[in-house]
C-alpha cells in the first residue's frame, strides 16, 4: 500500500514538474485573441481539405530585382537593383541609354522602354524575363534602354 502511495505522489510530481515553463519565466494566458484566422482558412479550404495559396509559388519566392551592365555579354560595370512592383523606373547617369545586358531575377518579367518614364511613344519590348538579354545590340537594343516596369 506504500508503494502504491508512493508511486502515485511521484507520479503527480512528474506531472506537475512538466507542466512548469524550464526557462524560469512567467506565462500568461491570453483571452479574446484568435491565435489562428479560422475564417481566412474556412474562406480557402478546397474539397479535399488542403487550404488553397493566395499566390503562386513563383511570386512568393520572386526577388524583385533585375541585374544589368553597360557591356554586352555581363560585362562591367554592372548594378543589381530591387524594382519597384509595376511602378515605372526611370534610369538616371551613367545607366541612362548605356545598358547593353539585362536581365531581370527568376519570377520578374519586365517591359523595356527607350523613353523616360515608361513612355510607349518609343519602342517597346515587352516581357524581357530571366535569364534575360546578354547583348541588347542583337536585337537592336544597345545603348537605348531609358526606363523599365517589373512584375512578379
Amino acid at each position: 500500500m506504500q508503494f502504491v502511495i508512493t508511486s502515485v505522489v511521484l507520479a503527480l510530481q512528474l506531472v506537475s514538474a512538466s507542466v512548469l515553463p524550464r526557462d524560469g519565466l512567467e506565462y500568461s494566458e491570453l483571452t479574446g485573441i484568435e491565435p489562428f484566422n479560422t475564417t481566412f482558412a474556412l474562406e480557402h479550404l478546397v474539397e479535399d481539405g488542403t487550404l488553397e495559396g493566395t499566390q503562386s509559388l513563383t511570386e512568393r519566392q520572386a526577388s524583385g530585382a533585375v541585374f544589368y551592365c553597360i557591356n554586352a555579354n555581363w560585362g562591367p560595370a554592372c548594378e543589381y537593383r530591387y524594382m519597384p512592383k509595376d511602378q515605372c523606373v526611370t534610369f538616371q547617369a551613367p545607366w541612362q541609354d548605356s545598358i547593353s545586358s539585362f536581365g531581370p531575377d527568376p519570377g520578374v518579367w519586365c517591359h523595356l522602354f527607350e523613353h523616360s518614364n515608361c513612355n510607349e511613344n518609343g519602342r517597346v519590348l515587352w516581357n524581357v524575363q530571366n535569364p534575360g538579354i546578354d547583348n541588347l545590340d542583337t536585337i537592336g537594343w544597345n545603348d537605348i534602354l531609358t526606363s523599365v516596369r517589373c512584375w512578379w
